[in-house]
């Protein structure tokens, strides 16, 4: 018997807990708000508060979401008819509070009320109490439906005081959002192209009777890191925003005059520090089609003769930081930074190739 005692208050605490986290309130107080205002929230369900209206106004609240959520326009009731018996400073203070003239004064007044109501508020103030609860209810509206708020997505809120009983018309707003779908993040560091295998080197060398062989070298270049700049695109990730975080990234080497572009994958640390893996593409010298190993050629072959760049796909993984801006000082043209400066490309001359 006495644990079930000990533990019903722990349930009753456990279920309004619950309670309160299924249904988050956004309030909008037409006394401290501004006229046009917003607000950004996690994503989640939310009900939309309009507080400290006034008792003996008229407002029409309309609410709107991506959702397109049809709420009809909600008016507040007429000016209230007090009773005469009670403390005069209890009646007074309610009919303060029932007449007050600007939104900005009902916190004031409704605390004001609430003090000079007597511990005793039965017999004569029934009525006042009564009205004075009446008057709670309606300074605070909540809004019909409860909006789940997804990345991208926002709820407006549009209050107007309708002109009346010597009541300037007056209009409030309220945007509650959950903020843009994603942003776009730049990083600079070093793609790594892997060449499986490793690369092919082939050569000219002398034969018989004046001739040359093109031969095929030992394998080398297994990697080859490129500077490269990073433009991941970064979504909400739910209600909290973890350490880690998954995206989609695209890259550009530095080196104009041999574009390498990299499309994959990356895992971002804290905003700063980012691990990519994909595919990247690039330029490859390889030999010409008419050729092969051991074919008999009377001249020896330079690198142009010998060779030809065809784009090839290879698997890459990078390391990449955020910087203020652009350490390798080759990509202003393309991040707003300044002009770009590729480096020339550099000729090579003799009789060997590179094949992966």
């Amino acid at each position: 018997m006495g644990i079930k005692t000990c533990l019903c208050p722990l349930v009753v605490l456990a279920v309004a807990v619950a309670a309160a986290r299924a249904q988050e309130v956004r309030t909008l107080d037409l006394a401290t708000a501004r006229p046009y205002d917003t607000v950004t929230v996690l994503q989640g369900s939310y009900v939309i508060r309009i507080s400290d209206q006034l008792p003996r106004a008229h407002y029409l609240i309309s609410t709107s979401s991506m959702a397109i959520y049809d709420v009809p326009p909600i008016t507040t009731g007429a000016k209230p008819i007090l009773p005469e018996q009670c403390p005069l400073a209890y009646t007074s203070a309610v009919r303060a509070l029932a007449d007050s003239g600007t939104e900005e004064d009902v916190p004031r007044l409704l605390r004001a009320a609430v003090a000079a109501r007597p511990v005793d508020s039965t017999g004569d103030c029934v009525a006042t109490s009564s009205e004075l609860a009446a008057l709670t209810a309606r300074i605070t509206t909540d809004s019909v439906a409860k909006y789940r708020l997804r990345a991208g997505e926002y709820v407006r809120v549009e209050v107007t005081r309708v002109a009346r009983e010597g009541l300037a018309e007056r209009r409030w707003q309220l945007i509650v959002t959950t903020g843009p779908r994603g942003e776009w993040q730049v990083t600079y560091g070093f793609g790594v192209p892997m060449y499986l295998g490793g690369q092919v080197r082939y050569s000219t060398r002398p034969g018989t009777s004046g001739s040359f062989v093109i031969t095929q070298d030992s394998r080398s270049h297994y990697v080859e890191p490129v500077p490269a700049v990073f433009f991941s695109w970064m979504t909400p990730s739910g209600s909290i925003a973890p350490a880690g975080r998954l995206s989609w990234t695209a890259g550009l080497g530095a080196d104009l005059t041999n574009p390498t572009i990299f499309l994959g994958a990356a895992w971002t640390w804290k905003r700063n520090f980012q691990v990519a893996a994909g595919l990247s593409l690039r330029q490859e010298p390889v030999l010409l089609g008419n050729y092969s190993a051991g074919d008999v050629v009377s001249t020896n072959l330079t690198f142009d003769q010998l060779t030809e760049k065809v784009y090839r796909a290879r698997p890459f993984v990078a390391l990449t930081l955020r910087f203020s801006k652009d350490p390798f000082g080759s990509f202003g043209w393309l991040t707003g930074t300044g002009e770009a400066k590729p480096e020339s490309g550099k000729g090579t001359s003799g009789g060997d190739a590179a094949s992966p």
